[in-house]
């Protein structure tokens, strides 16, 4: 039996109490990128960010789907904003997985501390 990972259900708790539409933004602080404005894990954001973690995947696949699952959180110009800031070195090159994390765990008890057997 397949157990999901901590937290799952409250990500898709999350995703069914998003707004559809554009949906209200809120500020949200990203570490080592700054304060971004990002709304709540839509519906179909689980499959992309799924997605992006299958083993199956090449890693301009999963990139892809971090991307869109991003791109589907902030605005058009805050990230084409992001990825300029990224190609020139004032962003990290992990932006994306970061803001991943922060969306995706914003006002939950994750992410906890990582164990000594973490591979992360």
């Amino acid at each position: 039996m397949y157990d999901p990972p901590a937290g799952y259900e409250d990500f898709l708790a999350d995703a069914e109490n998003a707004d559809r539409g554009e949906g209200p933004m809120y500020p949200l602080e990203v570490e080592g990128v700054g304060t971004i404005r990002a709304r709540k894990p839509i519906p179909g954001s689980a499959a992309a960010l799924g997605a992006s973690g299958r083993s199956k995947a090449s890693d301009r696949e999963k990139l892809g789907y971090l991307n869109l699952f991003v791109r589907n959180h902030i605005g058009a110009e805050q990230y084409e904003g992001l990825l300029m800031r990224m190609l020139t070195g004032d962003a990290p090159a992990n932006t994306m997985n970061r803001i991943v994390e922060a969306i995706t765990t914003r006002d939950t008890a994750r992410p906890t501390r990582r164990s000594s057997h973490s591979v992360c």
